[in-house]
């Protein structure tokens, strides 16, 4: 096997086609399936299954493309050595939420006179981040978790080699902006909310994972806004009458938006950061870590 071979199997993947795939790395059709029966024959077993649907990975398939994508990944990383005294990387997978995004451009304003920085931030669900994790596209993920799901992310973390670093709570709270009608309560009555709409997130029920965490009552609405995009969902609830129901944000931002927020249950989610086994002790993670605990004082 070689990283050009390598290089071939992971792209055929992506593409689900060996034509497409071969346009793609400059090579004619006929070579690329050359080199895909070679490599069929050294490792003893078909690579993909190929029908009108495409070229689509076997079981023994997947696990080899899988294992190929982190030897491509080293490979690249050792291209990159006669700068490895000076390239810094902190590749964050993470929840959505303000403080650790706060939190990564701190750190980032504290390196960025370095020479070499490889910084990036992207928004990952759990379970793609263990994947990116293990295939060596992230350095750290920091996410929230229901009580609920702690179970399967801790058979996960562990069944991948994965360090898992207990953060904070965070409690769960409705905001509605000043001028509600109900802001001027002491209590939220639940039951008020279903004549207003709600603001969600696109990728996420978020009001429908907070009611499986509430015993009683639940959160009604009149209708369901979802939106992708969190400065405009803010937004919403700051010049309407929706509300919206996440995590308790920081004073300053509350302030900033003009939001009252009110409890809704005493669970909230359980922030934890997740890395390689060992790597927690990396300056850049251990960094980040600390901004990210000073960021949630107030929270």
């Amino acid at each position: 096997m070689n990283t050009q071979q390598i290089e071939l199997i992971i792209t055929v993947a992506e593409t689900r086609s060996i034509s497409k795939a071969a346009e793609k790395l400059f090579l004619s059709q006929s070579n690329a399936s050359g080199m895909i029966k070679a490599l069929e024959q050294e490792v003893g077993f078909s690579i993909f299954h190929r029908s009108n649907a495409g070229a689509v990975p076997t079981e023994k398939g997947e696990k080899l493309i899988s294992r190929a994508q982190i030897i491509r990944q080293q490979v690249s990383e050792i291209h990159k050595l006669k700068h490895a005294e000076t390239i810094l990387h902190f590749r964050l997978g993470a929840t959505n939420y303000t403080p650790v995004i706060w939190a990564f451009y701190q750190l980032y304003k504290e390196y960025e006179g370095r020479e070499y920085v490889d910084f990036s931030c992207q928004n990952f669900e759990w379970r793609a981040a263990i994947r990116g994790l293990h295939n060596l596209k992230l350095d750290i993920f920091v996410g929230m978790f229901m009580e609920l799901n702690l179970e399967e992310f801790d058979k996960e973390a562990k069944k991948n080699q994965m360090k898992q670093i207990y953060i904070k709570e965070i409690p769960i709270k409705i905001n509605l902006r000043k001028g509600h009608p109900l802001a001027g309560k002491k209590e939220l009555d639940l039951d008020e909310l279903a004549q207003y709409p709600c603001v969600d997130y696109c990728r996420e029920d978020l009001v429908q994972m907070t009611n499986q965490a509430k015993d009683g009552k639940l959160v009604r609405y009149k209708y369901r806004l979802r939106v992708e995009e969190s400065e405009m969902r803010r937004r919403m609830v700051s010049l309407t009458d929706a509300f919206s129901v996440g995590c308790k944000l920081p004073k300053s931002m509350m302030e900033e938006y003009g939001f009252v927020s009110y409890p809704f249950t005493s669970q909230g989610f359980k922030m934890y950061a997740i890395v390689r086994e060992g790597e927690e002790k990396r300056e850049e993670i251990r960094r980040y870590l600390e901004i990210l605990q000073d960021k949630l004082v107030d929270i």
